[in-house]
């Protein structure tokens, strides 16, 4: 009888663990889900040109600017990363999805549990949401663009949708 409730006991601790450390949300999506290129959303802009280098092309203000390395764009609000959206194939979820994976493989790997799906320019845009661990006043969107035409993945991207 003690054995096990220890054993309930250490269950109850583990999950609370996981679930407060950043671990569980109650759509699957972890911080893994919201980096690119090893910049991670919550990341600064100085953290985004350590990792990437400078940027091909900036554009906007001072205050509110994007950065641009290729086909990956990223929107920065006083120095702040708000969002990151990428066309390049070669780019990759933590989940392993890119630009020509299918809806099917987003569904098998994000599941169905989607905050919202519109149409926008022969797109559908599913977007998953969660927000960040310890501070629900930080809402975060993986959006996953699809054709509509042949159901692949456009683009994909990450954003902070609290700023």
């Amino acid at each position: 009888m003690k054995k096990t409730v220890f054993l309930l006991v250490l269950i109850l601790i583990s999950f609370s663990i996981t679930c407060f450390a950043g671990g569980f949300d109650v759509n699957g999506l972890g911080d893994s889900d919201f980096i690119i290129r090893y910049v991670y959303l919550q990341s600064s802009e100085e953290d985004a040109i350590r990792n990437l280098g400078y940027e091909y092309s900036y554009s906007g203000t001072a205050s509110k600017h994007t950065l641009s390395y290729g086909r990956l764009d990223i929107d920065c609000k006083y120095h702040n990363i708000l969002c990151m959206a990428t066309d390049d194939p070669g780019d990759y979820t933590y989940r392993k999805i890119h630009v020509g994976s299918s809806l099917a493989e987003v569904r098998e790997k994000y599941g169905e549990n989607y905050y919202a799906v519109t149409s926008y320019n022969n797109l559908w845009l599913y977007e998953y949401d969660t927000y960040a661990y310890g501070q629900k006043d930080q809402h975060w969107i993986l959006r996953f663009a699809v054709s509509q035409k042949t159901n692949l993945v456009f683009y994909w991207s990450i954003r902070n949708a609290s700023l």
